[in-house]
């Protein structure tokens, strides 16, 4: 006797890559894309968190002589701005947290490189790989963020929502990251 319990259901697989481009029409979709993927930049074929980095590491260390607090509006306004554009990559694909969407990363090693001088090429390169790790890896709490971003199998999430969850997780990453660049700093210096 076959019951409901028994029926397998085929797990469905988005592609969270994909990009509709017959949808993009207009300003606003196209700054979208320019603002969701940090100018192109995870646009690129593979590896798009790791693209999106490396593109932020120049901003990073343009604004490395900033006050704190100037730099801290500069990741704030782009955090807003990646949540706009996670928000209209939502509404547009229909897909949370869409991997071409890479402000996220620019944002997190912003928080990662947040204290590191420019002449400190040791810990710029150490704030790349601590980021990266802590965003691939995804230590609690990231990655329960990283699962609440996404929301939950058939379940409609709020578009808002989304965009701020895509931000959230590598926030939380980019703070873990600036968390060991200070330990580190102090016992190097």
């Amino acid at each position: 006797m076959n019951t409901h319990k028994d029926l397998k259901v085929p797990e469905i697989k988005i592609d969270r890559r994909k990009i509709e481009w017959e949808k993009v029409k207009g300003w606003e979709p196209w700054t979208a894309i320019m603002t969701g993927t940090f100018l192109g930049s995870g646009l690129l074929p593979k590896m798009p968190g790791t693209w999106g980095t490396l593109a932020a590491m120049p901003l990073a260390w343009f604004i490395a002589p900033f006050s704190v607090g100037e730099k801290l509006v500069v990741w704030t306004l782009l955090l807003a701005a990646g949540t706009w554009a996670g928000k209209k990559f939502h509404d547009l694909f229909g897909v949370a947290d869409n991997q071409n969407i890479v402000m996220d990363e620019a944002v997190g090693v912003g928080i990662t490189s947040l204290f590191i001088a420019r002449d400190d090429w040791k810990l710029w390169i150490a704030a790349f790989l601590f980021f990266r790790l802590f965003d691939i890896v995804k230590l609690p709490p990231v990655s329960a963020v990283d699962r609440w971003s996404k929301g939950k199998p058939g379940v409609p999430l709020n578009p808002w929502i989304s965009g701020f969850g895509v931000m959230a997780d590598d926030v939380i990453a980019g703070i873990q990251g600036l968390i060991v660049l200070v330990v580190l700093a102090r016992y190097l210096n």
